[in-house]
């Protein structure tokens, strides 16, 4: 009975853990509040969470778009999401993951710009009953292509 214990406590425990976790913000640390707050200056409605070790997540309403961004715990912004519908994705970038994944769904898809790439597509799609989240430039050049695994699903 008590390894029935330990192996259910264990995998709800994963299952929790595979999550983002909530915060509130008065423990976000300051330099990600500053950080925010300069770049994000009519955001509304904003929740925190923490993404991974020293990552936190902003969810927020900015200019009518839901929009997330992600800054390391000093501060460092390392990316904007803006969820866009997938109608909105350039006819390039359509193509090119068509190409790559022929016969592929499109299930979600964002507008986002990091340091290193200031405008592009992540699109998640499925094929053969898995999912990938490709990033893709809008003249349909793809950044990178990655299967997501069960456990890194939001």
């Amino acid at each position: 009975m008590k390894n029935i214990l330990f192996s259910l406590a264990l995998v709800l425990l994963t299952i929790a853990s595979s999550y983002a976790q909530k915060v509130k913000p008065e423990n976000v640390p300051a330099p990600v509040l500053s950080a925010f707050k300069a770049k994000f200056v009519n955001a509304v409605k904003v929740k925190w969470s923490i993404e991974k070790v020293n990552e936190y997540e902003a969810e927020f309403k900015m200019d009518g778009l839901k929009k997330s961004a992600n800054f390391k715990s000093d501060g460092t912004w390392i990316e904007t999401e803006v969820e866009i519908n997938k109608s909105q994705l350039p006819k390039a970038v359509i193509d090119a993951i068509n190409q790559k994944f022929p016969g592929c769904k499109i299930d979600e898809a964002e507008q986002a710009e990091t340091p290193e790439n200031t405008n592009f597509y992540g699109v998640t799609i499925e094929l053969n009953e898995k999912e990938f989240d490709v990033d893709v430039k809008p003249n349909g050049e793809i950044i990178k292509a990655v299967e997501v695994n069960e456990n890194e699903k939001d």
